[in-house]
């Protein structure tokens, strides 16, 4: 089996004990995922069940009735909500502050890593 690079972002994760559940594999890591829209800026990041927009965009140009910014943004349950219809973010204030600072974890691990995001 070929070593997992330490030289860049892997994006994907080791799902051989779902696959292979007699095996001795490692435990699948938490699951976080960065959205981008169509400016290939970040736009949301999903952490578990949760999914934090501070941008939105839609191909209709409607939003969906919704506006988010790093001030403002969106947080939905997804497990729960879909559709994503119930924002949650007034009443779950420190999650929203801590997928806000994951957020930005990522956002520096990718733009460090200087291979994906170009600034506009």
């Amino acid at each position: 089996m070929a070593e997992k690079p330490t030289d860049r972002m892997i994006d994907g994760r080791d799902i051989r004990s779902l696959l292979m559940p007699s095996g001795n594999y490692p435990e699948i890591e938490d699951f976080r995922f960065l959205y981008s829209y169509f400016n290939n800026q970040p736009s949301a990041i999903r952490a578990k069940e949760w999914k934090l927009h501070v941008r939105i965009g839609s191909q209709t140009k409607n939003n969906y009735g919704y506006e988010a910014s790093r001030e403002t943004p969106l947080l939905f349950q997804v497990e729960k909500d879909l559709g994503e219809r119930i924002d949650l973010a007034d009443q779950e204030s420190e999650k929203v502050s801590e997928l806000l600072l994951e957020l930005e974890q990522m956002e520096r691990e990718v733009e460090d890593e200087g291979s994906f995001w170009g600034k506009e």
